[in-house]
């Protein structure tokens, strides 16, 4: 019986086959590759600082001149004469129109003449009637005759006297034929009857205005519920110092201070009507402008501030999104009042928190975050 044949293998091919054999028993499939953390939202932070600040009521108000006249014609008279033109400035005591002045200068020495007539005639008088006292104790004259003589006087004097406001009136009418300025100022546009040539008649129309320019009053509301607050300050002797700047201009303020408050609360805006007085170097603002007021009525210790534009409004109100462990957080907040660019936050945020001002939309509360340290910006200098 024959062996069963055997088949040999090239020596090339079992070394194939066992590199495959061990490969299949002894390696594993690597595992899949973890999935990359998710990145982080780039935003631009800053901190909120502590600070001293005052305490103001805000409000809009409206500036007028704190002085200003309108020049109206007091005697009947032809224009001789306008010394000044559209626009101009002027100093107190500057003549700013002549009358023809001829016809109130005869009446003022017809006034004159008659007052000191009449002094002489009451000096005469007077000097009659000492001497009706000497003769009449010397049986020189009757009682009558010295009641008449102290009746004459008694007349001349009254004459006297009306002779003295007759002077008067007629020295305040010829003055009033060159009417002259009561303060600096500057004239607005003269109107169409101030022409030299023109008679006007006493009473008529303006002639021209004249505005204070250097101050200016300024009339705003507040809130009436805060008249405790001034009365307060009113028994203290203090007095409300107020700033005015044009909108969105407030490196430009004009300074002042209270100068009166009205009587009564309007009852249909429970508001209280205020009137400030400030100064206005190099005349930058003008009477008629309407601009933001804020009167200062204390100071707030230690009030935390942050740039307005890390405030968001949602349903609920205003909030904002702080840095908190790398993720951003959603924090309420109840705002204060604007100052130096900042806005003060009375709850929600504490001085030293990191406050987002851009990237929001992209936030959501927990939202990793990236503080961009390129661009992060300070709350205040």
């Amino acid at each position: 019986m024959n062996p069963p044949s055997r088949q040999f293998l090239p020596a090339g091919s079992c070394l194939a086959a066992l590199a495959l054999a061990l490969a299949g028993c002894g390696h594993r499939q690597p595992a899949a590759a973890a999935a990359p953390a998710a990145p982080g939202v780039v935003v631009v932070a800053a901190d909120a600082v502590a600070r001293t600040v005052p305490i103001t009521i805000d409000s809009v108000g409206h500036l007028d001149a704190a002085a200003a006249i309108k020049v109206v014609p007091l005697v009947n008279a032809r224009i001789e004469a306008l010394p000044v033109a559209d626009g101009a400035d002027v100093k107190a005591g500057e003549v700013l129109i002549r009358f023809d002045d001829r016809a109130y200068a005869a009446q003022l020495a017809r006034m004159r003449t008659a007052r000191d007539a009449q002094a002489a005639q009451v000096a005469a008088l007077q000097s009659r009637a000492e001497r009706s006292k000497d003769l009449v104790s010397g049986d020189f004259l009757s009682a009558q005759d010295v009641q008449e003589a102290q009746a004459s006087l008694a007349q001349a004097q009254a004459q006297l006297a009306a002779a003295d406001a007759g002077l008067a009136q007629a020295t305040i009418d010829f003055e009033n034929c060159t009417p002259k300025a009561p303060f600096d100022g500057r004239i607005g546009l003269l109107q169409g009857t101030a022409v030299v040539g023109n008679f006007v008649a006493a009473g008529g129309d303006p002639l021209l205005e004249l505005r204070s320019l250097d101050k200016l009053k300024v009339e705003f509301t507040v809130p009436g519920a805060s008249i405790a607050t001034l009365q307060e300050m009113a028994a203290a002797g203090q007095t409300p110092r107020v700033t005015v700047s044009q909108h969105g201009d407030a490196a430009h303020a004009l300074a002042g201070a209270v100068a009166a408050y009205d009587n009564a609360i309007d009852p249909s805006s429970r508001s209280l009507q205020v009137r400030a007085v400030v100064d206005n170097p190099g005349r930058r603002f003008w009477p008629g402008q309407f601009v933001d007021v804020q009167m200062i009525v204390g100071t707030a210790e230690n009030a935390v501030l942050i740039p307005p534009q890390a405030v968001n409004t949602g349903p609920n109100g205003p909030y904002v999104y702080v840095v908190d462990g790398g993720k951003a957080a959603i924090r309420p907040v109840t705002l204060g009042a604007q100052t130096g660019g900042l806005v003060v936050v009375k709850t929600g945020v504490q001085a030293g928190q990191k406050v987002i001002l851009s990237g929001q939309l992209g936030l959501q509360d927990g939202s990793p975050v990236k503080v961009s340290t390129g661009s992060e910006v300070a709350a205040a200098p």
